[in-house]
C-alpha cells in the first residue's frame, strides 16, 4: 500500500493532473466509460442488490453523468484565480485566491450505492487536480469489480487507482498519509477513519448515516404524505442513508398512515412484491438478520415477510413502538418503518433532541406555524429537509 500511495504522490508532483485541459480530458474519458460500459456497470449493480436496469441508471448512473457534465462545464471558472480586497496588510500586493488541489486523496465508497457513492467523489477529485485511490466496498463485490477492469482502461494508472478488498485492506490504506479522506458508510467506521487521519492532521469528509426522522403533522394531505414516504423509505430496499428511519406523529393517524401506505406499497410494487423487478433484496446474509432481528417483540401493522434464501424483507411496518426497543436505538437501514406515537410538535422536538444527531429531519404539513416551531431543534441536525405539504405537487 505504501508504495501504490508514493507512487500516485510522485505523479502528483510531477504536474501532470493540475493543467485545466488535462483534467477535462481525464473527466471526458470518465464519461465515456459510462456511456460506452452502461450495460456492464448496471449488471453489475443488479447482481449486487438485484435493481432493476431502471432504477440503476436512474439512481446511480444519471447522477454521475449529469455531475460530470457540471464540472465539465463550470470548472474553466472555477479553477481561474479570484480577486480580493485588500487590506493594510496587503494594499501595495496583487491580493488573489487561486484554487489548489490538495493532493493524493482517498475515497472509501459504499455498498448501497455502490457506483455513485463511489463515483462523485471521484469526479470531484479529478476536477480539482487531484490523485485518487479509490476503495470500493467489498460488499458490492461485483461493481467494486467492475470499477477495478474499468477504470485503469480509461483513466491514467499513474494518477488513479483501484484498490479492493476487505478490512484488512482498507485498515493498511488507513496507515498511509493522505491529503484528504472520503469516507460514505456508518457512524461506526467514520470513527475509525477520522482517527486515523488524525495521526496525519489529515482532512476529512464524512458522509455517515442516522435514525432520520419524519414528523406527520396532523394538518396535511396523507395521501401525498404517504405516497412521499413510500417511495424514500422503501427504495432501495430501505438501503438509503437519508431514508425516513421512524415516524413521530399523534396517536389517531396511525392506522390512517399503515392503510395509505400499504396502498402505496402495492401501487408501487404489485400484488407480490417479492416478484417485483423493482424491489431491490438486502446487500448480504449479515444484514438480513441484523433487519429480521428488530422485527422481534415488534407490533407488525403491515409486511413483516422474510426469506433467508434470497435475503428477501417485505416493507414493513411497526406501530405503537416503545422507544427503548432495540429498533429505536441503531439505525435501521432496510425495509422497516417503525411508527412511535407523540401527543404533539413540541413533544416530537424534545424526543429528537433526546437522541444522536441524524441525517435529515422530515416535516410534512400545511401549517406554516409548524416549521417555526423546529427551528429549536435545527442545531442538532445535519441536514434539514422540510418537505412542507403546500399545494405543490
Amino acid at each position: 500500500m505504501e508504495s501504490q500511495v508514493q507512487q500516485l504522490r510522485q505523479a502528483f508532483r510531477s504536474g501532470r493532473s493540475r493543467p485545466l485541459r488535462f483534467r477535462l480530458q481525464q473527466l471526458e474519458a470518465l464519461r465515456r466509460m459510462v456511456q460506452e460500459c452502461e450495460k456492464d456497470i448496471l449488471a453489475a449493480i443488479a447482481a449486487d442488490l438485484c435493481k432493476s436496469e431502471f432504477n440503476a441508471y436512474s439512481q446511480e448512473v444519471i447522477t454521475v453523468l449529469g455531475e460530470i457534465d457540471l464540472m465539465l462545464g463550470n470548472l474553466h471558472e472555477w479553477v481561474t484565480a479570484k480577486p480580493v480586497k485588500k487590506n493594510l496588510l496587503t494594499m501595495l500586493d496583487e491580493a488573489y485566491v487561486q484554487p489548489e488541489p490538495l493532493g493524493v486523496i482517498l475515497i472509501i465508497g459504499a455498498w448501497n450505492y455502490p457506483f455513485v457513492l463511489t463515483m462523485q467523489p471521484l469526479v470531484g477529485a479529478i476536477a480539482a487536480g487531484n490523485a485518487v485511490i479509490i476503495k470500493p466496498s467489498e460488499l458490492s463485490e461485483n461493481t467494486s469489480k467492475i470499477l477495478a477492469k474499468l477504470l485503469p482502461q480509461y483513466l491514467d494508472q499513474d494518477l488513479y487507482a483501484v484498490v479492493n478488498g476487505g478490512v484488512e485492506e482498507t485498515t493498511e490504506l488507513l496507515k498511509q498519509r493522505f491529503d484528504h479522506i472520503l469516507y460514505t458508510g456508518n457512524a461506526a467506521v467514520g470513527k475509525i477513519v477520522m482517527e486515523a487521519a488524525a495521526k496525519h492532521l489529515t482532512p476529512v469528509t464524512l458522509e455517515l448515516g442516522g435514525k432520520s426522522p419524519c414528523y406527520i403533522d396532523k394538518d396535511c394531505d396523507l395521501d401525498i404524505v404517504c405516497r412521499r414516504i413510500t417511495w424514500g423509505k422503501y427504495m432501495n430496499c430501505g438501503q438509503t442513508c437519508i431514508a425516513p428511519d421512524y415516524i413521530l406523529c399523534e396517536a389517531s393517524l396511525q392506522n390512517q398512515i399503515v392503510q395509505k401506505i400499504k396502498e402505496t406499497v402495492k401501487e408501487f410494487y404489485g400484488e407480490n412484491i417479492k416478484e417485483s423487478p423493482d424491489y431491490e433484496r438486502i446487500i448480504n446474509l449479515r444484514h438480513f438478520k441484523r433487519i429480521r432481528s428488530l422485527l422481534e417483540g415488534q407490533k407488525i401493522a403491515f409486511g413483516g415477510e422474510t426469506d433467508e434464501a434470497t435475503r428477501y424483507i417485505a416493507p414493513t411496518i411497526l406501530t405503537d413502538v416503545d422507544p427503548e426497543t432495540r429498533v429505536m436505538q441503531e439505525e435501521i437501514f432496510g425495509p422497516v418503518l417503525p411508527i412511535v406515537p407523540v401527543k404533539n410538535a413540541d413533544e416530537a422536538i424534545n424526543f429528537i433532541n433526546e437522541r444522536e444527531k441524524p441525517l435529515a429531519l422530515y416535516v410534512f404539513s400545511h401549517n406554516n406555524e409548524v416549521p417555526v416551531g423546529w427551528e429549536l431543534i435545527m442545531e442538532n441536525i445535519v441536514l434539514i429537509l422540510f418537505l412542507i405539504i403546500v399545494p405543490v405537487y
